[in-house]
């Protein structure tokens, strides 16, 4: 988003028209096809069916395991973009 901001600065208005249609039509999407269409299954809170400890555990475990997915594919994008300058 800072980014955006630094661009719509420089006098790149079209993205922040972009962003606003985008809002504005997911906006205006919900309200008419959610009746129709089941978005999301049933919501489960974690704390019944594990109690607090294990809900805890497994919010921490994928929270972890997403950190490592996003800092190895950022590492091997850096490690591929450094072996084509050579």
């Amino acid at each position: 988003m800072v980014g955006i901001l630094r661009r719509s600065a420089e006098g790149h208005i079209k993205q922040l028209f972009a962003i606003l249609g985008a809002m504005l039509a997911v906006g205006l999407w919900i309200p008419f096809l959610a009746p129709k269409i089941k978005l999301a299954g049933e919501s489960i809170f974690l704390p019944e069916k594990l109690g607090w400890t294990g809900a805890l555990a497994v919010s921490i475990t994928f929270l972890v395991a997403f950190y490592i997915f996003a800092a190895l594919t950022d590492r091997t994008r850096i490690i591929k973009k450094n072996d084509n300058k050579k």
